[in-house]
């Protein structure tokens, strides 16, 4: 009876660190379903954007359900001209094969209401070397969305 009980939990143990690793190493979760990303993105977000604009982004970070991996941002040399952000939802590799594949990206970009300091965005995207973290989070969440494009 003992060793029954024993292998359960073990087994159970196991498939949970299994769940766990997959899920880490892919970065989705795991009642994470969603087939076709592109599709996704301008369904959810792209083509009901009415909903985010004049928002901060943090809302549009909340309803996301896949992780930002990477981003980029952009600006004008115009004077007062707006930092923009583009979220990449690939590694680095998968959006380097679209970038030479000319294929289309699973990204959003966004511009703001707000004026976005570029020092700060500069160094904020030397120091993560493009990759989005919890710094990137906190930093671009409080700024309002002017627009969502992909």
């Amino acid at each position: 009876m003992r060793k029954g009980v024993f292998f359960i939990l073990v087994l159970i143990s196991v498939i949970c660190s299994a769940y766990k690793f997959i899920g880490v190493r892919t970065g989705y979760s795991l009642h994470l379903q969603i087939t076709d990303t592109l599709k996704y993105l301008r369904d959810s977000f792209i083509n009901n954007k009415a909903a985010f604009q004049h928002k901060e982004l943090s809302v549009v970070l909340n309803k996301l359900r896949l992780p930002v991996k990477l981003y980029s941002i952009g600006h004008s040399w115009r004077p007062n001209s707006k930092v923009v952000v583009t979220l990449f939802f690939d590694d680095r590799i998968n959006s380097f094969e679209k970038l030479s594949s000319k294929d289309h990206f699973n990204c959003l970009t966004v511009s703001f209401d707000d004026s976005v300091s570029l020092k700060q965005a500069r160094k904020l995207i030397f120091e993560s070397s493009t990759q989005w973290r919890k710094e990137e989070t906190e930093f671009y969440c409080k700024f309002r969305v002017k627009d969502i494009r992909n």
